[in-house]
């Protein structure tokens, strides 16, 4: 990572500390586009991978594209640590020492999951194993460029954000379809994957951005570490359980249920855009301005979600077999529901990263607890149907969003009142 180092405090082109409302809708905007881009190039990757397989191969590449998922949970979540750091007066030390720690953890990561990988496919009745192998590989560069992101994000540098998740997903779909063309099959997807990797991690460079040496201090490094943790157990596991519980319990669906999954996730990708943007001013901004911006992101979030939600109702067969062909017809019916679900996942996941801005492990721990909640429904429902799946984490999600609002909001209104000045000032003080 080029970061370079300064004895005076970073200037506020490269650290920025109070941003206007305009600034943050001006990098939405190019966030959103950049994302809408990225989605494009992945659904096109997606649909080569689900017109040249068949359901049984497309349900082992959904796998691999389930562990990227759950990869991008980590890295979303060194990202945001990184973030947090540089936002509240850390800069380049810390931000070398993580990335140091993350390519260590990652290519121990990708090491276990090489060495596991026979079992691991045994268990997910996959074909083989090679695709977990190959995918191991690009742990310790996917982790690298995560906190690259990290860097990028707190300094606002949002169009280079962006670039980045543009040029990743387009070196996928070249590579996997290039892969598929020499017939690698599954394997094509963890291919393209790890070139990706690569690539973006390239893109993401933070090109000599200058920091100051300031670190934050050990206790609140832990705290939003410990937060952290919390917000990816959950994530990982509301994100990908229900694929997990499908392909172990009921494999025959694995294949239509994976392309819900894909085309479902879109709102979710759309959403994160909008978490990128107001991280790293709720993390400095003083609790009024926080709760302001909060809950304008978590309409826009909402919009977003319900705009995709209504397009699914209203079109989801025709989506389902635009994106992955007719062999996925029937699944068209899940589509509406798995997108509010995913749109409730989305706010929910706001809220509880709002409570990371703060270091507090109330509100991720509270999303750790209903990923183990709906992950436990899931498994009891499983042998009624994956209709049953669908539905189950609907409520799940519905009942988790409306806990983190309730809340947030108490919390939010604590905040405000101690930071209000005292009204009745006590008539003995001169």
């Amino acid at each position: 990572m080029s970061i370079g180092t300064a004895t005076a405090p970073a200037t506020p082109v490269d650290r920025p500390i109070r941003h206007t409302e305009g600034r943050l809708l001006r990098g939405g905007l190019g966030l959103g586009l950049a994302t809408l881009i990225a989605s494009a190039a992945n659904y096109a990757c997606n649909l080569a991978l689900g017109r040249r397989l068949q359901a049984d191969e497309f349900a082992d590449a959904a796998l691999v594209v389930s562990g990227l998922l759950l990869l991008s949970a980590v890295a979303l979540g060194l990202q945001l640590t990184i973030a947090r750091s540089i936002a509240t007066g850390g800069g380049a030390i810390a931000a070398r020492r993580i990335e140091r720690r993350a390519v260590i953890v990652g290519a121990s990561a990708g090491v276990a999951v090489a060495a596991l990988s026979p079992v691991i496919a045994s268990w997910f009745n996959m074909a083989s194993p090679m695709p977990l192998i190959v995918m191991g590989a690009g742990v310790p560069i996917f982790f690298s460029m995560a906190t690259r992101r990290g860097v990028l994000q707190a300094s606002h540098r949002f169009g280079q954000i962006g670039l980045s998740q543009v040029v990743e997903p387009l070196a996928r779909l070249a590579v996997t379809v290039l892969a598929l063309g020499i017939g690698l099959g599954a394997t094509s997807a963890a291919i393209g994957l790890v070139a990706s990797f690569a690539v973006g991690w390239v893109a993401s460079s933070p090109r000599a951005l200058r920091l100051d040496t300031t670190e934050a201090s050990p206790t609140a490094v832990r705290s939003a570490i410990g937060a952290t943790v919390l917000l990816l157990l959950g994530q990982v596991v509301i994100a990908n359980g229900d694929l997990w519980v499908v392909a172990a319990l009921i494999p025959a669906d694995a294949g239509s249920y994976a392309a819900v999954a894909l085309v479902g996730r879109l709102v979710f990708i759309a959403g994160w855009s909008i978490v990128t943007v107001v991280f790293p001013s709720l993390v400095s901004g003083s609790a009024k301005a926080s709760g302001t911006l909060l809950v304008k992101a978590v309409g826009a979030a909402a919009a977003v979600g319900a705009a995709l939600t209504l397009g699914a109702v209203g079109a989801g067969d025709t989506l389902i077999v635009a994106m992955v062909g007719d062999d996925y017809a029937s699944a068209g019916r899940l589509l509406g529901p798995y997108a509010l679900a995913t749109t409730l996942f989305v706010v929910a996941n706001l809220l509880a990263v709002a409570g990371l801005a703060d270091g507090r492990r109330l509100l991720p721990g509270m999303l750790a607890a209903g990923a183990i909640v709906q992950t436990v429904l899931l498994v009891l429902v499983a042998s009624r149907g994956v209709t049953w799946v669908v539905y189950g984490q609907l409520c799940v999600m519905a009942i988790l969003v409306t806990t983190l609002a309730l809340t947030t909001v108490a919390r939010y209104r604590r905040r405000t009142l101690r930071s209000a000045p005292n009204p009745f000032p006590d008539p003995s003080t001169p």
